[in-house]
């Protein structure tokens, strides 16, 4: 027998109610951020951008600083598998070391001490640092939280 007596439900609040939407277009994706956040940085077409740059407003500031989230599109003219693209554009932007082929090898081994995971069904590495590149074929983004 189920004992009778007042049942209440206790209502349930989207704490994201209130947040802000930001939409890429040209990938079909769109995410909440808090409502005391910005756009701090945002480069190319709106809806297309190659680079944004969310965070805390500061006044007169587009630099991104700790706490900030970065959104970062790398094209991949030459459709280049995921890791090779990595290691083809990583060996090309990281300064050291100065030796071309000990800089590749360094990023190569960089690569391979990534966590490799599915992020929405597609592949994506997960670096210590806490970035995390995602295939989108051939294109990548990478998004990371600014520490320091």
């Amino acid at each position: 027998m189920i004992p009778q007596g007042n049942l209440t439900s206790t209502p349930t609040t989207d704490e994201t109610a209130n947040w802000k939407t930001y939409r890429n277009e040209e990938y079909g994706f769109e995410f909440k951020y808090p409502p005391d956040w910005t756009e701090k940085q945002s480069f190319g077409e709106k809806g297309s951008e190659y680079l944004v740059v969310f965070g805390k407003e500061i006044k007169d500031s587009w630099t991104a600083t700790p706490g900030d989230i970065t959104f970062q599109r790398y094209v991949n003219y030459e459709k280049l598998p995921f890791k090779e693209f990595l290691i083809s554009y990583l060996s090309g932007t990281q300064p050291l070391p100065y030796d071309p082929e000990v800089r590749t090898q360094t990023i190569e081994t960089n690569i391979e001490k990534m966590d490799n995971t599915n992020f929405h069904s597609y592949s994506a590495l997960i670096n210590p640092n806490g970035a995390i590149y995602i295939f989108l074929n051939p294109d990548v983004i990478q998004t990371l939280r600014i520490t320091s």
